[in-house]
Protein backbone atom coordinates (compact mmCIF):
# COMPACT_ATOMS: atom_id res chain seq x y z
CA UNK A 1 0.00 0.00 0.00
CA UNK A 2 1.53 3.25 -0.85
CA UNK A 3 1.61 6.49 1.56
CA UNK A 4 -0.83 9.27 1.12
CA UNK A 5 1.31 12.18 -1.39
CA UNK A 6 1.00 14.21 1.65
CA UNK A 7 3.54 12.37 3.47
CA UNK A 8 6.42 12.99 1.92
CA UNK A 9 6.28 16.98 2.09
CA UNK A 10 5.62 16.50 6.00
CA UNK A 11 8.55 14.01 6.48
CA UNK A 12 10.42 16.29 4.95
CA UNK A 13 9.35 19.55 6.55
CA UNK A 14 9.50 17.99 9.90
CA UNK A 15 13.37 16.89 9.49
CA UNK A 16 14.05 20.21 8.34
CA UNK A 17 11.68 21.97 11.31
CA UNK A 18 14.09 19.90 13.49
CA UNK A 19 17.43 21.06 12.01
CA UNK A 20 16.10 24.79 11.91
CA UNK A 21 14.54 25.04 15.47
CA UNK A 22 16.00 22.48 17.31
CA UNK A 23 19.33 21.90 16.98
CA UNK A 24 20.69 25.54 17.16
CA UNK A 25 19.85 25.25 20.82
CA UNK A 26 22.13 21.89 20.83
CA UNK A 27 24.88 24.12 19.34
CA UNK A 28 27.57 24.90 22.27
CA UNK A 29 28.04 29.28 22.68
CA UNK A 30 31.10 29.91 20.96
CA UNK A 31 32.42 31.77 17.82
CA UNK A 32 31.03 29.80 15.11
CA UNK A 33 26.91 29.54 16.80
CA UNK A 34 25.61 32.80 14.92
CA UNK A 35 28.15 31.81 11.50
CA UNK A 36 26.01 27.98 11.79
CA UNK A 37 22.69 29.72 12.51
CA UNK A 38 23.13 31.89 9.41
CA UNK A 39 24.23 29.10 6.94
CA UNK A 40 21.66 27.24 8.57
CA UNK A 41 19.11 29.85 7.91
CA UNK A 42 20.43 30.16 4.16
CA UNK A 43 21.05 26.63 2.52
CA UNK A 44 17.58 26.15 1.12
CA UNK A 45 16.38 29.70 0.64
CA UNK A 46 12.44 29.78 -0.95
CA UNK A 47 13.12 33.25 -3.33
CA UNK A 48 16.26 34.77 -4.17
CA UNK A 49 17.37 38.46 -4.70
CA UNK A 50 15.10 39.87 -7.98
CA UNK A 51 17.12 41.03 -10.51
CA UNK A 52 16.35 42.24 -14.02
CA UNK A 53 18.24 41.60 -17.21
CA UNK A 54 19.83 45.18 -17.30
CA UNK A 55 21.16 44.36 -13.84
CA UNK A 56 22.40 40.83 -14.50
CA UNK A 57 23.74 42.13 -17.73
CA UNK A 58 25.69 44.82 -16.34
CA UNK A 59 26.96 42.15 -12.86
CA UNK A 60 28.27 39.88 -15.21
CA UNK A 61 29.89 42.11 -17.41
CA UNK A 62 31.25 44.40 -14.81
CA UNK A 63 35.39 43.38 -14.08
CA UNK A 64 37.01 44.52 -10.95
Amino acid sequence: MAAPAYVAPVVITAFWVIVGAVLPFFVPKGPNKGWLCTYIAQLNPLFGPQVNNVTLSLMYNSTF
